[in-house]
C-alpha cells in the first residue's frame, strides 16, 4: 500500500523527531518509520518495510492481544490518544513505551493509516513505582508510629487508672480509718479531762482529713474519664475548681461559643491535655495565677492554659508531660503549641478542627 503524501509527514521533519515514529496501514504493516525507531529497534526500514513485524516481532506475546484490540479500535475510528505496552528490539530487550496515536483518513472518512509516536517511559515508570513504594513505606511507618503512640498513651492511661484505684481503695481507706480513730481518741481524751492531748489529736485528725481529701482528689485525677462534646465544659469546670481549691492558686476558666459534636476519644484527649498542662503550672511553674480558656466553634475549638510563673526549663520539658500531650494531640489530629519563658510564664495551646481531626495531621 503506498505511503500517503501529506505535508505532516515531510521526511526531514519525520527523521528529526527524537521519539519513535511509525506509520502502520490497516493490516498493521509498517509503511514508514523514522531514524529513532531504526536506531532503537536495530532494524533498517528495508528490513521491516510492509511487514507485520509490529505484531510478530516487536510485541511480547503476553500483551499482543491487548495491543491488537487497541489497533482494531483505532482503525474503526475510535479516539485512543494514549496507551502503553512493552516493546522488543532486535536483541529482544523489552522496554515500556507510551504511544500517542493519530488516524489518517481518506476522503470518505475511513481510517487508512495509524501514525503512532512512542516514547520510552521505562525509567520514568520505574521511578514512579519506586516513589509509590517509598510513599507506601512511609505510610506504613507512620501507621506503625501512630499505633505505638496509641499504645504508649493507653499503657500510661491504664497505669494511671490502676494507681488511682489503689489510692482510692488502699491509701484513701487507710487515711479515713486513721481519721476515725483520731476522732474516737479525741472524744475519749475530752471525757477523761485531757484537754491538751485532745487538742493535739484534733490537730492530727484535721491533718488526716486534709490528706484524705488530697488522696481522693488525686484518685479522681487518675481515674478513667469518658467525655463527649457536651460534657467537656462541665468536666473542665470541675477540674479547675478542684485545682484552685487544693492548691491555693487562683485558677480561672473562661468558656465561649457552642460546643461542637465531639466524639469520646477527642473530648477525653483534650481534657487530659488540659489536666497535664494545669498540673505542670501548679507544680513546676510557681504561678500565682492560671487562666484556662476554651473557645468553641461549630467545627473547631481552641484550648489554652496560661500561667504567670517562671516558665518551663528547656532541659526538663521531656520530663514534664509534654511528650504525652504531644502524643495525645497527634492522635486526634490537633496542633499543640507550647510557649514558655521566665519572664512571661507558659502557654500551652491546643487547636483542633474537624477537617484536621479526620486526617490526624500534624503537631508543632
Amino acid at each position: 500500500m503506498p505511503v500517503p503524501e501529506i505535508a505532516e509527514l515531510d521526511s526531514a521533519l519525520f527523521d528529526t523527531v527524537g521519539a519513535v515514529l511509525m506509520v502502520l496501514d490497516r493490516e498493521g504493516r509498517i509503511v514508514r518509520f523514522n531514524r529513532a525507531a531504526q536506531e532503537w529497534m536495530g532494524y533498517s526500514f528495508e528490513d521491516v518495510r510492509d511487514q507485520p513485524f509490529f505484531w510478530t516481532r516487536f510485541l511480547p506475546p503476553s500483551c499482543r492481544g491487548e495491543v491488537l484490540d487497541v489497533f482494531r479500535r483505532l482503525c474503526e475510528g475510535e479516539e485512543i490518544p494514549v496507551h502503553d505496552n512493552p516493546w522488543l528490539n532486535r536483541a529482544d530487550k523489552p522496554r515500556l513505551f507510551e504511544w500517542r496515536n493519530t488516524m489518517l483518513r481518506d476522503a470518505a472518512g475511513r481510517v487508512t493509516h495509524v501514525v503512532t509516536l512512542g516514547v520510552d517511559v521505562t525509567q520514568a515508570r520505574q521511578d514512579e513505582a519506586r516513589l509509590r513504594e517509598g510513599e507506601q513505606r512511609i505510610l506504613r511507618e507512620l501507621a506503625e508510629r501512630q499505633r505505638l503512640e496509641r499504645e504508649v498513651v493507653e499503657i500510661g492511661t491504664a497505669e494511671q487508672e490502676r494507681i488511682g484505684r489503689e489510692i482510692h481503695d488502699g491509701l484513701g481507706q487507710q487515711l479515713t480509718a486513721l481519721a476515725m480513730l483520731c476522732a474516737s481518741l479525741r472524744q475519749r481524751l475530752v471525757r477523761d479531762g485531757h484537754a491538751a492531748a485532745a487538742e493535739s489529736v484534733a490537730h492530727l485528725e484535721g491533718r488526716l482529713q486534709g490528706a484524705t481529701a488530697e488522696a481522693r482528689a488525686l484518685a479522681r485525677g487518675l481515674s478513667p474519664i469518658r467525655l463527649d462534646g457536651s460534657s467537656l465544659s462541665t468536666a473542665l469546670r470541675a477540674l479547675v475548681e478542684d485545682a484552685g481549691a487544693g492548691s491555693g492558686t487562683a485558677c480561672q476558666l473562661r468558656i465561649s461559643g457552642t460546643a461542637p459534636a465531639l466524639d469520646e476519644t477527642v473530648a477525653t484527649h483534650l481534657y487530659r491535655i488540659v489536666q497535664e498542662a494545669l498540673h505542670n503550672a501548679l507544680k513546676h511553674a510557681r504561678a500565682h495565677q492560671i487562666r484556662i480558656e476554651l473557645e468553641l466553634g461549630d467545627e473547631r475549638l481552641r484550648l489554652e492554659v496560661r500561667d504567670d510563673g517562671v516558665g518551663l526549663p528547656e532541659s526538663r520539658r521531656d520530663n514534664l508531660g509534654l511528650p504525652i500531650m504531644r502524643h495525645r494531640a497527634r492522635l486526634i489530629g490537633a496542633e499543640l503549641q507550647v510557649e514558655s519563658s521566665p519572664s512571661a510564664g507558659t502557654i500551652v495551646r491546643c487547636l483542633w478542627s474537624r477537617d484536621r481531626g479526620s486526617r490526624g495531621e500534624k503537631i508543632h
